[in-house]
């Protein structure tokens, strides 16, 4: 197994990345029933397959944060009719972009209201650029709200909320490699992070305050102001109000009697992969 670049490599990682690249064969059997049978209702050519998903993988530095390995989600797209396939395209898009490209693919108007773009001049092949930057943004912990902008080169991210460097998820923090990978991400998070993707891709120098990259961070900045203004973003007239039933939820998930329930659920996994 692969260990993952921005982890510890512990055995509870390599247990839970078995578990997920045994999720990912079923997946692939899946799938690939699918496009058997779309193929032999012969309607392989003019049927535009779209596989994607809404976040990165359930680990660490992963999902439910807006690093790279938490917002670089898959997207595959197979259309014999419409584009040439065998190709990995380096184009930054987002995932509002799917539903514009659509609207452009039956040729309809898109909404003034529509924060998306078109990809279809990227996938055709006629360009090679669809966006100069991605914005994405995290409201599901009343404790962890934040912002980015991403270039090819350079990620921004300004924390609202004061905290641990990383919120996990339920199911992360139950995990084996919760489990072995130590207290350190209980550090306090930064108010602003700003990383250089190229010479560091797994975002583990922070150089945001560094007098080298005072301009790129400022730049930066700005653009991230520019598309809270233009979206209207709550987080400008203050802290974003929780829905009412959300404590309940929460609550009720994190009753001793249910985390100790999930816990046993999650070592039971862990004890069959070790027959297995």
């Amino acid at each position: 197994l692969r260990p993952l670049p921005f982890l510890k490599d512990t055995p509870g990682l390599r247990m839970d990345m078995a578990l997920f690249y045994e999720n990912i064969r079923r997946m692939d059997y899946a799938i690939g029933e699918l496009m058997t049978t779309v193929g032999t209702l012969g309607l392989a050519g003019n049927t535009l397959v779209i596989f994607t998903t809404d976040h990165g993988i359930a680990f660490p530095r992963a999902k439910a944060t807006l690093y790279d390995p938490g917002i670089h989600t898959a997207l595959l797209m197979r259309w014999p009719e419409g584009f040439q396939g065998g190709r990995s395209l380096p184009a930054l898009v987002s995932n509002v972009d799917l539903f514009a490209t659509l609207m452009d693919l039956v040729h309809e108007p898109l909404s003034a209201e529509c924060n998306g773009r078109s990809f279809l001049n990227v996938l055709r092949g006629e360009s090679a650029e669809a966006r100069r930057m991605v914005f994405a943004e995290k409201n599901t912990s009343p404790k962890d709200i934040k912002r980015c902008v991403r270039t090819s080169r350079y990620k921004y991210i300004r924390n609202y909320t004061e905290g641990p460097q990383l919120e996990l998820p339920f199911d992360i923090e139950i995990s084996a490699t919760r489990r072995d990978m130590g207290d350190d991400h209980l550090a306090l998070r930064p108010a602003v992070e700003l990383y250089n993707l190229a010479d560091d891709p797994w975002e583990k120098a922070n150089v945001a305050g560094q007098p080298a990259y005072s301009d790129i961070e400022s730049d930066l900045d700005n653009k991230l102001k520019e598309i809270l203004e233009e979206t209207q973003d709550p987080l400008l007239r203050g802290a974003i109000q929780r829905p009412k039933e959300e404590a309940e939820i929460v609550a009720r998930l994190w009753r001793p009697d249910s985390v100790q329930q999930k816990t046993a659920n999650e070592a039971e996994l862990h004890r069959a992969l070790e027959r297995l």
